[in-house]
């Protein structure tokens, strides 16, 4: 089942987004946490950057549906916003300064188990 959430991940981080992981037709570059924060503060990005973590959070909600094992557990009515994301991405790397340069999408993910922790990692 890990399987069928790490394809799912690659799939959305792949596919589904204008191109924000890598490069866009802005000539931005965001892979690690640091560029995601750097690009966050310029109004130009902003919205660009809240989209992809919108959408990529979304992809890993369903990959953690249909693989049956959740990442994170937030609270069943707790819809997070990605202005929120963006915060808890912000402070765990204030918490967690290494996390800063490594992948932004897991560092999301360390971010929101850190807050939203599971008692039981898989679903009954």
């Amino acid at each position: 089942m890990s399987r069928i959430i790490v394809l799912s991940i690659a799939m959305l981080l792949i596919g589904v987004s204008p191109g924000l992981s890598e490069s866009s037709s802005q000539g931005i570059r965001v892979v690690t946490a640091r560029d995601l924060l750097n690009y966050a503060e310029m109004p130009a990005f902003r919205e660009a950057l809240l989209d992809r973590i919108k959408h990529t959070e979304n992809g890993i909600s369903w990959g953690m549906v249909v693989g049956k094992k959740n990442l994170y557990c937030t609270p069943p009515n707790l819809p997070l916003a990605p202005e929120q994301i963006l915060t808890l991405i912000a402070r765990y790397t204030k918490d967690n300064p290494i996390e800063l340069d490594r992948n932004w999408e897991l560092v999301m993910i360390n971010a929101l188990r850190d807050v939203f922790p599971c008692v039981d990692a898989t679903r009954g």
